[in-house]
């Protein structure tokens, strides 16, 4: 609510490790109508977010979100990037945000 209040015209949800909790933000942010986000995720692999649950499945909930305006996946291993990104191009018509991590481990 201080963000949007403050004039920010899009909201980063970002590093979200569950579908659990991508629900209840797209929950919340339905309480503010004129708000827009993106939603980036961490993996478990190419195909799951960190809690288990399918790419597909988070996208096509996603799809259906139109304050949903971007989604993707942050904090990930570059050499899941690609075919996360990849799938996710098959899977939903919202561009894609990604930023892997930096190589660390």
């Amino acid at each position: 609510q201080a963000l949007l209040a403050a004039g920010a015209d899009l909201l980063a949800c970002e590093t979200l490790p569950s579908f659990a909790e991508a629900r209840a933000l797209t929950a919340l942010l339905a309480e503010f109508p004129a708000a827009q986000a993106w939603f980036s995720f961490t993996l478990r692999d190419a195909a799951h977010i960190s809690d288990g649950t399918p790419l597909r499945e988070v996208a096509a909930f996603l799809q259906a979100q139109p304050q949903i305006v971007a989604l993707g996946i942050n904090c990930v291993a570059l050499e899941q990037a690609t075919p996360a990104l990849q799938q996710l191009q098959t899977l939903t018509s919202k561009p894609l945000v990604v930023y892997p991590n930096s190589g660390e481990q």
